[in-house]
């Protein structure tokens, strides 16, 4: 259907097949102020029984008679108020996109947001509402810990898409197993159209010979790597530590094994290459889609990565509950020193 507008001098094209109509036609009301194309002002008499060509004639109040496409009248946009008690309403799908262009609107205006937005992506909204908490946070430290299927990935990618645009994650390395390498690769390309490199072998042989002063993780600022072949090598693990990043990624997060009663002797050599770059690291993102399988210890190991003191309050409060139960065993009550401590553990953040 094709509408003209006279007062804006253009024409618009409107589509005829949706259920609901999208044009209302209008009906001038007698007393009703119009013009004609000569801009000449009328007032409207009468509505005529016939019609010519379909549309509508009208008896002004000169005597003259003029079709309804020769006529403009003044419509005055009415109020809420005045739109509810004529019961003169929107349809619930126009509100709604409505409110929900209004909300995308809003979400625009911070740069890491519109490019989370903007990412080529179809994304759910559990994704958006994780991502666009993330990019509030300073640092980003999280554990992403969907299911299989949830779409862990889409969100380390939007989190790095908004980052980067805010100009929080210049320097990037994302650490998987050796299978899902070429995945990342592809999967960063097609969501943020980011072109990172996949430090391979032959990578890594030509920035030690291109660039022996740099070394391979200077060399290039946003990289791909498979963790275990630069934790299982010392001195590339040593570069890769020494090295300045902004942002960290950890597919797979569920194989990084540390045991607390263990030390450094209880943790393979990738959590210790990923403890190492968290006590450096700006913003760090842990992925794992088995959070619930895991044995609680190697749960609390992960959070550690993030959040360092998790763990000395836990053990302090592990500690404290054991002497409660022992003082309650001896005596039957609580001794003086043991209350004193009671009362400074409320000060205490559990994890």
């Amino acid at each position: 259907m094709r509408v003209k507008f006279w007062r804006l001098q253009e024409e618009r094209l409107y589509t005829t097949r949706s259920a609901e109509p999208i044009i209302v036609r209008y009906s001038i009301a007698p007393g009703e102020r119009v013009r004609n194309r000569g801009g000449e002002e009328h007032r409207v008499r009468a509505r005529l029984e016939v019609e010519r060509k379909g549309l509508a004639i009208y008896e002004l109040e000169a005597g003259e008679q003029s079709i309804e496409s020769d006529l403009v009248p003044e419509i005055r946009d009415i109020g809420a108020m005045e739109r509810l008690a004529t019961l003169t309403l929107a349809h619930p799908e126009v509100v709604r996109a409505r409110v929900e262009g209004l909300e995308l609107a809003k979400l625009g205006k911070r740069p890491g947001r519109a490019a989370v937005l903007g990412a080529r992506v179809q994304w759910l909204p559990h994704q958006i509402d994780v991502a666009c908490r993330a990019i509030e946070r300073d640092p980003v430290r999280m554990l992403l810990a969907d299911e299989v299927g949830l779409g862990k990935t889409v969100e380390a990618a939007l989190i790095y898409a908004g980052l980067r645009h805010e100009g929080r994650a210049r320097r990037v390395l994302i650490l998987t197993p050796e299978s899902l390498t070429i995945q990342w690769l592809g999967e960063i390309f097609r969501k943020t159209h980011e072109l990172i490199v996949l430090l391979d072998d032959e990578r890594i042989d030509d920035a030690d010979t291109d660039m022996p002063e740099l070394g391979p993780f200077e060399a290039y600022q946003r990289v791909v790597a498979s963790i275990d072949r630069i934790a299982k090598d010392e001195d590339l693990a040593a570069q890769c530590v020494a090295s300045q990043w902004d942002l960290v990624i950890v597919d797979e997060a569920h194989h990084l094994k540390w045991a607390a009663e263990k030390g450094n002797k209880g943790a393979n050599a990738a959590y210790r290459l990923v403890e190492q770059l968290s006590r450096q690291t700006r913003h760090l993102l842990l992925l794992t889609a088995t959070p619930m399988a895991l044995d609680p210890a190697e749960y609390h190991a992960l959070l550690r990565l993030l959040d360092p003191t998790r763990l000395t309050i836990r053990q302090r409060s592990k500690r404290l509950l054991n002497g409660l139960r022992l003082s309650a065993m001896s005596d039957g009550k609580l001794a003086r020193p043991l209350t004193e401590r009671l009362c400074l553990s409320r000060s205490m953040r559990m994890p």
